[in-house]
């Protein structure tokens, strides 16, 4: 039987040995790496450093870092601290624009187009060329006609017809499903058909259709005729395609839905349609 002196006895690993354990252990690495992927991340940036700090604070117990467990404490609110502090100077990720806001830029160019395209028909013009003269404008609430005596007799003045309230117009509400095709082109191999519904009648039309990828090209419509129309993807709006008609037969409505194919290089979504 061994004697108690030949017993081995468990002897204090040095602090640089310490410190290399903790260096090499997989917690450590993986926290680093889940805090390298949030850096980097559009989205749950907050969870992803939490559980990074996690990880990372498992390693310093784990490894340990230090013999006495106050002073692991000590070093993971460090780590902490130090991971809130990296947190708050990190970039945050901006949200993407909504269909109306894309749709209000696509009608501001669309303005700004046109207002220098009639400051150019403006200075092409002669100097001596006038206005044409207006039409006086008729007063908002004109006098009431007197009635006329006709031998005795008083005809009491013509009233105008009172004009009718109208009612109210339906708001529109659109329905978007999309479907995926095969694409025969080597540029833009993914094809999404998209059907947008509605429970309007739109006599003349102006729609955009936002996506979250960009598009590389589109057309579409409705199945009858249109006429002056205009579709393609938005002038500095990639994942925004334009469809616009002066007139079709039958008009897009709730009988008549509009289908539109897209390609694009990557898989996209398209679920948000207004109009401008």
């Amino acid at each position: 039987m061994a004697s108690p002196e030949s017993l081995p006895v468990p002897s204090n690993p040095p602090a640089r040995k310490r410190l290399r354990t903790f260096a090499e252990h997989a917690c450590l690495w993986g926290g680093i790496g889940v805090i390298a992927g949030a850096a980097a991340a559009t989205v749950n940036m907050a969870i992803l450093f939490a559980v990074g700090g996690i990880a990372i604070i498992f390693a310093v117990f784990l490894a340990p870092l230090f013999q006495r467990v106050i002073w692991n404490v000590g070093a993971s609110l460090v780590i902490a601290v130090l991971l809130l502090g990296l947190w708050k100077i990190t970039p945050k990720p901006k949200e993407p624009p909504t269909a109306q806001e894309n749709a209000a830029a696509v009608v501001a160019l669309e303005e700004q187009r046109a207002a220098e395209k009639q400051a150019a028909q403006a200075t092409s013009l002669p100097q001596s060329a006038a206005p044409p003269p207006t039409a006086p404008a008729s007063p908002k609430n004109p006098k009431p006609a007197e009635p006329t005596q006709i031998r005795g007799l008083i005809v009491p003045p013509t009233l105008p017809p009172t004009q009718q309230p109208s009612s109210a117009p339906a708001v529109a509400r659109f329905t978007v499903t999309q479907t995926e095709d095969v694409s025969s082109r080597s540029d833009a191999p993914h094809l999404t058909r998209v059907v947008i519904q509605t429970n309007v009648e739109f006599p003349h039309l102006k729609l955009a259709l936002q996506c979250d990828g960009p598009i590389a090209d589109g057309s579409g419509g409705v199945s009858g005729v249109m006429m002056m129309v205009r579709e393609g993807v938005a002038n500095g709006y990639p994942n925004v395609f334009v469809l616009t008609y002066e007139s079709a037969a039958p008009p897009f409505g709730p009988a008549s839905p509009i289908t539109i194919s897209l390609w694009s290089k990557q898989p996209i979504h398209c679920g948000q349609a207004t109009t401008f």
